[in-house]
């Protein structure tokens, strides 16, 4: 999101909050801070972004680091409590990805979650 008029910063999991933003494939910024997130909301974020990835549009390199990533949320949530440090730097990883992928991705990834909370339809 963007301070532009009328922009909207998104908060999912709980504690969690974000704010990713791709640019015009020039600029790509993305910012997540983790204040701790329960360990139930990461499988769930995991096992939706899973089932999502053939959506998404990726290269078999972006997959690759896409799943790395969410392998690396999931060996978080097994944990006893999951480090804040560790889920930032996989959701920073996560995000790379989808925003090398560019727009299509990120709009999978969206309307995947938007699904998911019943903010839309499904398709």
């Amino acid at each position: 999101m963007t301070d532009q008029p009328g922009s909207r910063g998104i908060s999912v999991g709980g504690k969690a909050s974000g704010n990713f933003a791709t640019g015009d494939n020039v600029t790509q910024r993305l910012e997540y801070t983790s204040t701790g997130v329960p360990p139930e909301s990461i499988m769930s974020f995991v096992e939706l972004m899973a089932s999502g990835i053939p959506r998404f549009g990726l290269s078999a390199e972006q997959e690759s680091g896409v799943r790395d990533a969410l392998r690396e949320l999931e060996r978080e949530a097994a944990g006893e409590t999951p480090s804040p440090s560790r889920v930032e730097r996989a959701m920073l990883a996560l995000g790379g990805y989808l925003s090398q992928a560019g727009a299509p991705a990120v709009a999978a990834a969206f309307m995947t979650l938007a699904i998911r909370l019943g903010v839309a339809p499904p398709r």
